[in-house]
């Protein structure tokens, strides 16, 4: 790792775990590269939170106009959240009115566990509904009450309430690999009708949360995701940190484990455990999913950290003069390739099923 990027982590664990390594020297150009960097991770507030907690170090020495920018964005972001998080409690309130029980999940049932929890960027409301009458009431509401809505998903219908997006999930979380995703479905479904429901408190509001058991294995399976088709953001492994470090105490990781056996996850647990104690300095002892300490996350995925600039890149196929075919980014598509070659041996029936159905949607795009 580069300066920048061994100065990026440190900050973030400061801001994050309120670990307190030295940060090093660094130009006024490498400090706007850390900036980019966050931003990419979308944890820019959370490395700015490690910056204040380290400003009496010598070398943090940020350029006032990259400080500034910095503190406008924080500020922002602190003003969107508190948006959210009253539109949150208006569409919680509404769909109790109406004899629903949403479930929260995703980012608003996560950020309570950070030091800040205004400084987690969230991209919308999340909400499950167990029972599919209620959730069909739900929809209809919310079809009533807001501006206009997307349903091209069949997993999520899309909302803007009062301004505000907001994701009616009709399946908690799927995977792409159809007999993983019947054993995952049953797994929620289980799970949401046999434990006891689990509470937490939003803007002054109580509201149903995923139980934490479920909730694990919901994050793990997120991340496994996003490492299949996207690579490795720390956004989420940073959750994972907070979750277990705040609750981690309430989990059946006897129940979680046989769990991740029955989905063919627990490689992919272990290597995320790996990555945990090699980024952010986790002991073994606060990851008690993993069933095997030795598995090496050596440099090929923690180096993926650092290589998330064309990742996000979109790729697909289009007609092209005469009847043949052409992608519109070939160096996505090779990276997708590689990536998902990668993965083969520790997690083979998703990573192949993510890359064909990846695949499939670039074909969508062809002309008839």
């Amino acid at each position: 790792m580069n300066v920048v990027q061994r100065n990026f982590l440190r900050l973030l664990s400061a801001g994050t775990f309120g670990t307190d390594a030295p940060v090093e020297p660094m130009s006024p150009f490498k400090w706007r590269q850390l900036f980019c960097l966050a931003s990419l991770h979308d944890v820019a507030t959370l490395v700015y939170d490690g910056i204040s907690r380290m400003e009496g170090q010598f070398h943090i020495q940020l350029p006032a106009d990259l400080l500034g920018q910095w503190q406008k964005n924080v500020a922002d972001i602190e003003r969107d959240n508190n948006r959210k998080n009253e539109i949150l409690t208006a569409v919680f309130t509404a769909l109790a009115d109406i004899r629903t029980c949403p479930v929260l999940i995703n980012g608003h049932s996560l950020a309570q566990y950070y030091p800040i929890p205004g400084h987690r960027t969230e991209r919308g409301i999340d909400y499950y509904i167990s029972d599919e009458k209620q959730a069909q009431h739900a929809a209809e509401w919310m079809d009533e009450h807001s501006a206009s809505y997307d349903d091209t998903d069949s997993n999520v219908t899309r909302y803007v309430f009062d301004g505000m997006e907001v994701n009616h999930y009709w399946t908690m979380r799927r995977l792409t690999n159809p007999m993983l995703n019947h054993k995952l479905q049953n797994i929620i479904n289980k799970e949401m009708r046999c434990r006891d429901s689990f509470y937490i408190t939003v803007n002054g509001l109580k509201m149903e949360s995923v139980p934490p058991t479920l909730s694990l294995l919901m994050l793990i399976t997120g991340i496994i995701q996003h490492m299949l088709s996207d690579g490795i953001s720390l956004k989420l492994f940073v959750d994972l940190g907070m979750f277990l470090r705040n609750i981690g105490d309430k989990v059946d990781y006897v129940l979680l484990q046989s769990q991740l056996r029955k989905l063919g996850m627990q490689t992919m647990a272990n290597i995320i455990g790996r990555i945990m104690m090699e980024i952010f300095r986790f002991d073994a002892d606060e990851l008690p999913f993993m069933t095997m300490t030795g598995i090496n996350a050596d440099g090929s995925f923690v180096n993926d950290v650092f290589a998330m600039n064309n990742k996000n890149a979109d790729w697909y196929f289009t007609q092209g003069e005469h009847i043949f075919i052409r992608t519109t980014n070939s160096s996505a598509m090779m990276w997708q390739i590689r990536h998902s070659a990668k993965f083969m041996r520790y997690y083979p029936s998703e990573t192949f099923t993510n890359f064909f159905v990846s695949f499939a949607r670039s074909l969508s795009h062809i002309e008839e």
